[in-house]
């Protein structure tokens, strides 16, 4: 039987069949008989860290902050820079005004990474140059992760709490003079509270950061008021009247998560360059995931075209089994993972999808599978049969060619995950490619 008839016959099977092939069958009045499915799980997996040049973090949601160490990676801390925009009702304040106190409020948005039974320490400071965009080469504005604005070197306010992240908020108290000064400027219809871009100009902004002793990175909303200025005032009529002026996040998004990481010491000290991969052979066969870090795993397939060596099959399946290592949480362990296409200087470049039934675009992913009992036994498998098939179909493998493994785009820029994998080289739970082939004689 010709070799391209089978492999269109095969595809138009699979497409009416589960992707499961356990559950593969072909029946004996359509296919030879003397035709069977065989599997090869010796093709090597080559695995390597790259670390982004940077990714997008502005309009963050949530905002990070904190601090965390790991004997693997080293120590990451995350901070957040953020303005306001003019309270809506700041223009009612009267000279009956009495200032009670300024703070800003911070409401738990339920995530976290880290210990959170340590105490936390967090630190406000006034910027000295005013929050805004960046813009690129190309004019494109941004902010990104390893972006950043001086600030004042003493804090205008700090709060020591035990972190409880299901809970509600907490509030910041910053110092009385600032409050006050708001209140003269607003009373004497100051020009620099007369418009929200100038408010922004005089106001330039704030970084909150936790103090170095912390253990953990606790995660703040900034949607539906999760971070305000409160301005809490008192006026003495007939009875005391207690006032509060909110000042809610700046409305062009300029809010953004900072990331900074030390490897010194470990085995990524070298990762600076997303041209430059680090191979899990000189990781003590690691390779690991990080978000806001921008920190993914490349996937090389070097051994590939000896596929061709097999002039008697038809690839019609292959499946990626990846390890998490022993040395996650278990409990933290991310349920999927996304791919993107890649080129030897590691570029970003579009993320492997495949077209459903229904005609819609579903991105390809390596999902979990769980052991509860023995999570030693975790890991995760993904189809990326349309991806090897297309990568194949000139009877040639580009080894330039790979894959960058990350979390879904939205935990990648606004968590501070961090998943280890091991690498090819492990002494037993290692990657492997899983090609199913026909078989014909």
């Amino acid at each position: 039987m010709n070799k391209n008839y089978i492999l269109v016959f095969l595809m138009i099977v699979m497409a009416a069949c589960n992707t499961d092939v356990g559950n593969f069958q072909i029946g004996e009045d359509l296919v030879e008989t003397k035709s069977r499915i065989v599997m090869i799980d010796s093709f090597s997996v080559k695995l390597s860290t790259v670390l982004l040049d940077s990714i997008a973090t502005y309009s963050a949601d949530p905002a990070l902050v904190g601090k965390y160490e790991n004997e693997t990676i080293g120590t990451t801390e995350l901070r957040h820079y953020f303005n306001f925009d003019l309270s809506e009702t700041s223009g009612s304040l009267t000279d009956k005004d009495i200032l009670d106190s300024v703070t800003i409020k911070l409401s738990y948005s339920g995530y976290y990474y880290g210990d959170t039974t340590q105490v936390q320490k967090l630190q406000i400071h006034q910027l000295t140059k005013e929050l805004a965009f960046f813009k690129n080469d190309v004019g494109q504005t941004s902010l990104v992760n390893h972006n950043s604005f001086d600030y004042e070197t003493e804090p205008i306010g700090s709060l020591e709490f035990y972190p409880f992240p299901s809970t509600d908020s907490i509030e910041i108290r910053l110092d009385d003079s600032f409050g006050q000064e708001l209140i003269d400027l607003f009373l004497a219809k100051s020009d620099d509270v007369s418009t929200n871009d100038k408010f922004n100009s005089y106001l330039k902004g704030f970084i909150m950061k936790a103090a170095p002793e912390s253990k953990a990175v606790i995660g703040f909303n900034t949607s539906s008021s999760g971070i305000q200025l409160k301005l809490y005032t008192h006026r003495v009529e007939l009875e005391k009247v207690e006032i509060e002026y909110d000042f809610e996040l700046a409305s062009e998004g300029t809010h953004f998560n900072q990331s900074l990481a030390d490897r010194t010491g470990t085995d990524y000290a070298s990762l600076f360059s997303q041209r430059e991969e680090l191979p899990a052979t000189q990781t003590s066969n690691l390779s690991y995931i990080q978000g806001s870090e921008a920190v993914v795993t490349r996937i090389d397939f070097p051994a590939l075209n000896e596929i061709y060596t097999y002039g008697d099959r038809v690839l019609i399946k292959a499946e990626l089994v990846l390890v998490p290592s022993t040395l996650n949480d278990p409990k933290k362990l991310p349920t999927a993972l996304n791919f993107y296409t890649s080129d030897r200087i590691n570029q970003l470049r579009e993320n492997l999808a495949i077209t459903s039934s229904s005609g819609t675009s579903v991105s390809v992913a390596a999902n979990l599978v769980e052991d509860v009992m023995y999570p030693e036994n975790n890991y995760y498998i993904a189809d990326i049969s349309t991806w090897m098939q297309t990568e194949l179909a000139n009877n040639f493998y580009d080894t330039n060619n790979g894959l960058l493994i990350t979390f879904p785009f939205s935990s990648l820029r606004n968590s501070s995950d961090l998943l280890i994998l091991n690498g090819e080289n492990s002494s037993k739970y290692k990657p492997k490619l899983n090609l199913y082939f026909l078989k014909y004689e």
